[in-house]
């Protein structure tokens, strides 16, 4: 059902946007081009509200009726559409960071405790080497037994 069933049938090519723009002559001309046209106007987005809002508008012609057809959006739509993915994408990366710091921070702790079990693994050796060289210079070769 259209918007305004009043305005069905009557020629509306002088009809103006909000800024002045006559959009149907535009849109005309745009819909002429070869491959189409985009185009911005102000428009209301319903009767009830008469505040101007910006519209992208793309027409095309299409020959074997002799019609030009239009389809447009309210930018104000796109701009909602981008704010909504934008913090989705930006939830999705916090939680990833979070994630990639908690795997670093296991790591670390993991090669802390693997450094420290090697460490004391390798340096156990060396302590009692060290020891029984340290009881040789005394000549009592009894205290290497134990």
């Amino acid at each position: 059902m259209p918007v305004a069933p009043a305005l069905e049938g009557t020629p509306r090519t002088g009809e103006l946007d909000a800024t002045g723009k006559p959009y149907l002559n535009i849109l005309i001309e745009n819909g002429k081009k070869e491959d189409g046209g985009f185009f911005d106007i102000s428009f209301t987005k319903s009767p009830n509200d008469p505040t101007p809002y910006p519209k992208r508008l793309y027409a095309k012609s299409f020959a074997p009726y002799r019609w030009v057809l239009c389809s447009g959006i309210f930018l104000d739509q796109i701009d909602q559409n981008v704010a909504e993915r934008q913090a989705i994408m930006e939830a999705n990366l916090r939680h990833s960071i979070y994630k990639v710091i908690g795997v670093i921070v296991f790591l670390q702790l993991l090669f802390i405790v693997a450094a420290i079990y090697l460490g004391r693994k390798m340096g156990a050796p060396v302590q009692e080497i060290t020891t029984q060289l340290s009881i040789m210079p005394e000549g009592d070769f009894r205290k290497l037994a134990q």
